[in-house]
């Protein structure tokens, strides 16, 4: 099984992105996690180094909520479109 994920870096949201996927992975699942936000800092990101089956791809596109948000809406799911399309490949 393969799971693309998205999530944001921002929020308290990276806490449960953290458990999910951790838990899918342990569990045999292929991840693709795609974040959105900020790209996140090196200790927001350590949790990551031992998990086998995981593909992480920051991006720093803003959220919608966000100041200027909408400026990158285009590009933003652009980057979802490719990333279906290798997690489909």
């Amino acid at each position: 099984m393969h799971v693309l994920v998205t999530t944001d870096t921002i929020s308290g949201i990276w806490t449960y992105t953290r458990e999910l996927v951790s838990g899918l992975v342990s569990r045999g699942a292929r991840v693709t996690l795609v974040s959105f936000g900020e790209i996140p800092l090196p200790e927001q990101i350590t949790w990551m180094n031992n998990l086998h089956g995981l593909e992480y791809r920051p991006t720093a596109f803003r959220l919608d909520w966000m100041q200027e948000g909408e400026q990158d809406l285009d590009d933003g799911k652009w980057c979802m479109g490719a990333s279906l399309k290798k997690a489909a490949g």
